[in-house]
């Protein structure tokens, strides 16, 4: 059953030029692969990665050759497959910078993993690594659709989904609707509840108060003046 999580890292915008923001995203997925959840490796351009790493960035450095030269928009990305052989199951981690004055992270996880399942402390790990390479802005992750159809505060303002980071400290007695509110790399980890769920209907893990939950944490994290808006992202100082 498809699950479609998207995560969302907002970092502090990045003036580089496409071979470093390529050789920091390498790092990143090396960082990654440590974990039993990207224990395959990456993948790009139909091979393996590591086997072809020149001809990988060579490859992105043409697409993004235009972009280069008007100063526009960079972007660099991978994928990681799962280990059962044909699966078409892969995660798709992307890394866009120069674009819209805010540095992405974006990553697409569309299926359960074949031999971890969605067990929430994978998910836990990763945000860890994440926050390990590059201290975000901001960095949500959770289903798409509770992002789009369910988000309680204003459109411009960011939510944490599912779980999250945000770049202060706060304690459990900050947040005691959250399932967990953890200090990790320089701000807090934040787990709506502990168990994976979905906001739509159809799916088997549909649950309404699971929604209503990471609403209600949500609306704390606001009140706590800790949620950014895309304009106070885009400044590139928010939680410094």
């Amino acid at each position: 059953m498809k699950i479609d999580l998207i995560l969302n890292v907002k970092l502090t915008p990045q003036k580089f030029g496409f071979d470093e923001g390529a050789q920091s995203f390498l790092k990143l997925l090396r960082m990654l692969e440590r974990l039993p959840f990207f224990n395959m490796g990456w993948m790009a351009q139909g091979q393996r990665l590591w086997g072809g790493q020149e001809k990988f960035i060579q490859r992105f450095r043409e697409e993004n050759a235009e972009g280069i030269r008007n100063n526009d928009g960079l972007v660099i990305r991978a994928i990681t497959p799962m280990n059962k052989e044909n699966d078409p199951t892969y995660y798709d981690l992307e890394y866009n910078w120069r674009t819209l004055h805010i540095d992405t992270i974006l990553g697409d996880f569309d299926y359960p993993h074949p031999d971890y399942g969605l067990q929430p402390q994978q998910f836990i790990d990763m945000i860890d690594v994440v926050t390990r390479w590059k201290r975000p802005q901001h960095l949500r992750f959770g289903p798409f659709i509770y992002m789009r159809d369910h988000h309680p505060l204003d459109r411009a303002r960011e939510g944490i989904g599912w779980m999250g980071w945000v770049p202060f400290a706060l304690t459990p007695s900050d947040v005691p609707e959250a399932a967990l509110v953890r200090q990790m790399n320089g701000g807090t980890l934040i787990v709506t509840q502990m168990e994976f769920w979905q906001a739509w209907p159809a799916h088997p893990d549909y649950s309404k108060t699971a929604i209503e939950r990471a609403q209600e944490v949500e609306v704390r994290l606001n009140l706590l003046g800790v949620l950014p808006t895309i304009v106070e992202l885009q400044r590139g100082d928010w939680g410094q």
